[in-house]
Parts: C-alpha cells; structure tokens; sequence
C-alpha cells in the first residue's frame, strides 16, 4: 500500500511523487491493483469519475478534463521509478497539460543499459509504433509517430561480477558458463536520457533500436539476456529521476530530482572491478 511518504512536494495547486516501481499509475480494467490513481483519489478525497461521463475532446471545459482524468499529468510504466506529476485542481491540470503539449516540460531519466556506446552524447530520432510481431512491445518503424530522445553517457562499466553470477544461477538451479556470461555482457553504460516527446516505451524502445537496450528489461532484451539479467537486477533499470516546469500558477520554474532507488543502487555494485 502506498502512503504520504511518496510525496516530495505539495501545495494548493500540484503535487510532486516519487513513484516506487511497481506501482501502476493509472485505472484500467485490464487490471485490478491498487494504482497511483487510487491513492490520490483517497489522498485527496476526489469524487468518483461519473459512469457517463464521456472522454473529453479538444472542446471540453478544463473541470471536464480534470473531473475525467482526476489530476493525472502524465504518466511511468508499472517497473519504471521516479517523478511525475499531479494536478489539484481544473487550472493547475490545464497548464501542466499545455506545458506537456508545448514539450516545456524537461524530464530526464537515468538507466544503465548493454554495452559501451560509440558516441558518447547523441540525439535518437526513430519514429515508434507497436511492433507488428509483437503488440506489447514498441519498435522503430517507418510509418511510427515522431519520436526524439537526447542521451548522454555519464559513466562506463567494464567489468562484471562474473563469479557472483555463477553462483547466483547455481543456487536458482540455473546452469551456466563463464564463456557465456563474457560473451553476452561485454561492457555497460550509465545514460541519462532526456524526452523531447512523450511516447510509449520511448526509452526502451529506442535504446533497444541501437542495440543498447535496458539491463533487466524483459521485455526488449534478446532470449539470453533475458535469462540473465533477472538474477542480479530484479526490473528494467530505468528512473525518472529529473523534472522540471514552470508552476502552474505562479510561472515560476521548478526543478526536483529524486536518487535512485535501492534495488538499481545495489544492481550496479554488480559492476565493480
């Protein structure tokens, strides 16, 4: 269950959370977990969404809006930590919303991924839509929705705990060998990821397209390390851990960040000589 200790900042007109992994953001009847959603819906004692209360188009009144989405701004996947935002209020949603739309809004996320890049610092633009083979999955494609993240590699990795990993698998009952792990983890890197726009997976998606993708992302990663990774990073190793906007009311900018999470601090201890 989620509690009030989540909350990083809070005044009459927004909220700042530091979502822990795990947690989903929004309803859906694809599910039945208890979401972010639920708990600001208690938080604040927020009325229920009216059963015939349509989806709001592009002429509905802000109270319309925020009565439909209950002051949700934006949202994180289910295993993906770090900062969003929720509004309190018709106008603060409002404003936040257009800040999204007018891409003002800075959010950078930390995630350690496969492999050592070539360039350093660089600028993804592949245009994202669901995979064809795969509709859980996004991928770069020709007829996808623009896409553009900024990246910067901060730190390189490497080495590995080989023989941690050995005897990790052995008592999971898991066999394997030395040459394999070498073979398949051949350096990591530490980037920090800035969205330009906000599409599905747009982190994982692009990374994965470089052949880069995230260490413990199931989801993207190829068969093998797929396997692996789960044994000494228990999630995709991705964190909103920066965001920054103007105040809804007052315009004044706001920037908040958020250290990384206990299990993703303990992952790279993997990565020591």
């Amino acid at each position: 269950m989620l509690d009030k200790s989540i909350i990083i900042f809070e005044d009459a007109d927004l909220l700042v959370i530091d979502k822990p992994a795990g947690v989903i953001v929004n309803r859906a009847t694809s599910h039945h977990q208890y979401t972010l959603q639920d708990f600001m819906v208690d938080y604040l004692s927020l009325p229920p969404i009216p059963a015939d209360l349509p989806v709001p188009d592009e002429h509905a009144s802000r109270e319309h809006v925020f009565a439909f989405r209950q002051g949700l701004v934006h949202r994180l996947d289910k295993d993906t930590s770090g900062l969003i935002l929720w509004a309190k209020n018709p106008d603060s949603l409002a404003n936040l919303l257009s800040q999204f739309q007018q891409r003002t809004v800075h959010k950078t996320y930390l995630c350690l991924t496969h492999g050592l890049w070539r360039d350093k610092s660089g600028r993804l633009t592949g245009a994202l839509a669901r995979k064809p083979t795969n509709r859980q999955i996004m991928a770069v494609v020709p007829d996808g929705r623009p896409a553009v993240t900024l990246y910067q590699v901060t730190q390189e990795f490497p080495h590995f705990a080989t023989d941690k990993l050995l005897s990790t698998a052995k008592l999971a009952g898991i066999t394997l060998h030395r040459r394999d792990i070498e073979r398949l983890y051949q350096g990591f890197s530490l980037v920090e990821m800035q969205l330009l726009t906000g599409r599905t997976h747009q982190i994982r998606a692009h990374a994965t397209n470089v052949s880069h993708p995230l260490v413990g992302d199931t989801n993207y990663l190829p068969r093998r390390k797929a396997r692996l990774d789960p044994l000494w990073c228990p999630r995709q190793f991705l964190h909103a851990q920066q965001l920054s906007f103007a105040h809804p009311t007052s315009g004044e900018p706001l920037t908040f960040t958020t250290p990384l999470p206990a299990d993703l601090r303990a992952a790279l201890t993997w990565l020591q000589p």
